[in-house]
């Protein structure tokens, strides 16, 4: 596909914006290819962004791709600059970008375990006892990395979305679950991501099985080697009143999938992993509206 044409016009046509703002930008592309009646090109664009420069897809609308793409590029790179330099890239690019995309998915780990034998309370290697009804509060694996998000300053040109997405930087001794059929086995899911970081959860089972084990609603603790890593505190309710983060329609999704009800990328869609764990956040100030623009939380 030749994209001379367009690079040609746009670069005459930009010449005759009356302001040149991003409002003003975005609105001559957009009724640039509306009157081109090339609709598909704007979705060859953005998987380009998304595959090639690596500008998430998802939680960005094509021209926020084509924007972030131009801030990379020089923070005063105008819009219409950014889509002629996209528009030349591809027009070398020898690449197929139509594969399937779904980052949401990561590395999906899917297994099924044994429980192991049931306690009503244990005692860890440190002397702490741990029973049926106290809660684990996961360790902040996020730190300052929410500065850079959208959902904490909507105005970012380059935000960041690795919370969103499975990393090295996930948590290592928690992961996701769901009860199998029976009640002595489950579903494993792999790790839970970092986004889930100071959620409070309550303990409903521990099981010991060569490793001692805990169970809250939608997580399995190795506990002694979550205890050693950081990555948990265990708070005991003494008439305190603790409140557990409700995961209800998170644990709905996973008994879904392991039924074989749902799809993987069903299971892991975008609602699961940001607005979810997000609104216990102090710094989630923004959200996301369906058309993909951003609205301050009230």
């Amino acid at each position: 596909m030749s994209f001379k044409k367009y690079i040609e016009k746009l670069q005459w046509a930009d010449y005759r914006l009356p302001k040149r703002d991003k409002d003003n930008y975005t609105s001559f592309i957009e009724g640039f290819l509306i009157g081109k009646n090339d609709e598909p090109l704007a979705k060859l664009i953005s998987l380009y962004l998304n595959k090639v420069h690596q500008i998430n897809i998802e939680y960005n609308t094509w021209i926020e791709q084509l924007d972030h793409y131009a801030y990379k590029q020089n923070p005063s790179m105008s819009l219409v600059d950014a889509l002629v330099c996209v528009l030349q890239e591809l027009e070398n690019y020898q690449g197929d970008l139509l594969d399937e995309i779904d980052h949401s998915i990561g590395e999906l780990i899917n297994w099924e375990e044994g429980k192991g034998k049931e306690q009503d309370k244990v005692n860890l290697k440190n002397g702490t006892i741990v029973k049926v009804g106290d809660f684990i509060c996961l360790a902040d694996k996020i730190g300052d990395d929410y500065k850079y998000t959208r959902f904490h300053d909507a105005s970012l040109r380059n935000p960041s979305w690795d919370l969103l997405y499975p990393s090295g930087k996930d948590f290592e001794e928690v992961y996701f679950y769901v009860d199998g059929e029976d009640s002595m086995t489950i579903t494993n899911f792999g790790r839970v991501r970092r986004i889930f970081s100071s959620l409070v959860s309550k303990i409903e089972v521990i099981t010991t099985n060569g490793d001692l084990t805990i169970y809250t609603d939608v997580f399995k603790i190795n506990v002694e080697q979550a205890l050693e890593k950081q990555e948990i505190e265990i708070i005991s309710d003494h008439g305190q009143k603790i409140e557990a983060t409700s995961l209800s329609d998170l644990r709905e999704d996973f008994q879904y999938f392991a039924l074989g009800l749902i799809t993987p990328a069903e299971l892991f869609r975008r609602d699961s992993f940001s607005r979810l764990p997000l609104r216990n956040k102090s710094w989630y100030k923004y959200h996301q509206g369906i058309n993909g623009d951003w609205h301050e939380n009230t």
